[in-house]
């Protein structure tokens, strides 16, 4: 079983045009939650290293919470 999410931005956020697609599923009795971000404009790098500090923890809770 696989759940998809996407999380896309509005125009006005600091982060737009861009996307945040959440993927969760389980492979041999593991969880995996993949996490995939999108978007361009200026400053990538800067956007990045903040995207991975925003969602990063709420995979890692969704993890420790869900997993087997």
């Amino acid at each position: 079983m696989e759940r998809t999410s996407v999380n896309i931005t509005h125009k006005g956020h600091d982060f737009h045009p861009g996307d945040v697609t959440y993927q969760v599923h389980f492979e041999k009795d593991n969880l995996y939650f993949d996490l995939i971000g999108t978007g361009n404009g200026s400053v990538p790098s800067i956007k990045n290293w903040i995207g991975i500090q925003l969602f990063v923890p709420g995979v890692q809770d969704a993890v420790n919470r869900f997993g087997r």
